[in-house]
Formats: structure tokens, C-alpha cells, sequence
């Protein structure tokens, strides 16, 4: 009965290490995962009203009068699989008043079209929308300055 009791004793401490768990050992995950993430498809489905919060920076609030026009920021990890503006060729009048909204599937995208001084970044997943009115005539190239050696490339045709 002792020497069961003796090797209670000496094991009885390594027993409850075991048990209890080593808060010492490394965490090996790779980072923080949100456990209630937000659905990324149901800001892809329809774009949000133009506010505060999504206006592209340094330009116009969207109106809701202007010709309205959505690009989709495409990428391969998207509906669309491949880097693309939907569309990538678009028309307009001068002086017309276009409400674009873009939406960026799930990478970060830019739209940037340099001679007009349009240039802002679409967060993953996230639509983002601002007007424009179209006063100069000519063609003019529009990118995503991360994607544009990928074929990220479109124009904007503004006739009189």
C-alpha cells in the first residue's frame, strides 16, 4: 500500500501538468480570424448608396441623376476569375454627368484614369461610388494601377 502511495505522490504532479495543459506552448496560427466574418457576397450583389463613408475620395458624391454606370474590378479570386473591368469600354457625351459605382471583388483594385485626375482605391470587397462630369473630348485610358500589367486596362470615349 505504500509504494502505491509513494508513486501517487511522484506521479501525481505530472499527472496534473498533463491535464491542466502547458500554457507555455507557441500558438501556431498564422493569424486572426474573425469568428462571425461578414458576408463578402452580399456587398458584391448590389452596390451601396453613395455616403460619406463610401465616396471616393477627392471626388464628387454620386447624385443619383447622372447616367449611371457599374464596373465591376474584377480578379481570379471573383465571379468574374480574371483581372478585368465589366465594362472596360464605355461612351459619353460631353457635359454629361456620369454616377459611376465600382465595386472590387476580392483583392484590392484602383481606378485611375491620369489626364482626368480620377485615382482611388476599391478595398476587397467593397463598392465605393462618386459622379463625374465629362467636359473634355478625346479618349482616354482607364487602369488599375495594381492590376494594369495583368490587362486591367479600359477607355472612356467622350464625344461631342
Amino acid at each position: 500500500m505504500k509504494v502505491i502511495l509513494k508513486s501517487f505522490l511522484f506521479f501525481a504532479p505530472f499527472l496534473l501538468i498533463i491535464a491542466c495543459g502547458d500554457s507555455s506552448t507557441s500558438d501556431t496560427s498564422t493569424g486572426y480570424e474573425s469568428p462571425n466574418p461578414p458576408p463578402v457576397s452580399s456587398k458584391l450583389s448590389q452596390p451601396a448608396p453613395a455616403t460619406a463613408s463610401n465616396t471616393a475620395k477627392g471626388l464628387s458624391a454620386a447624385t443619383g441623376t447622372g447616367t449611371q454606370v457599374t464596373i465591376v474590378n474584377g480578379d481570379p479570386g471573383g465571379k468574374t476569375g480574371e483581372y478585368i473591368f465589366a465594362p472596360d469600354v464605355l461612351n459619353f457625351k460631353k457635359g454629361e454627368s456620369v454616377d459611376f459605382t465600382l465595386t472590387a471583388e476580392s483583392e484590392v483594385h484602383n481606378f485611375n484614369i491620369e489626364p482626368l485626375n480620377i485615382d482611388t482605391d476599391i478595398d476587397a470587397g467593397e463598392t465605393l461610388s462618386f459622379n463625374y462630369v465629362f467636359d473634355t473630348v478625346g479618349t482616354f485610358k482607364f487602369i488599375c494601377i495594381f492590376h494594369e500589367a495583368n490587362g486591367m486596362v479600359g477607355t472612356i470615349t467622350v464625344t461631342e
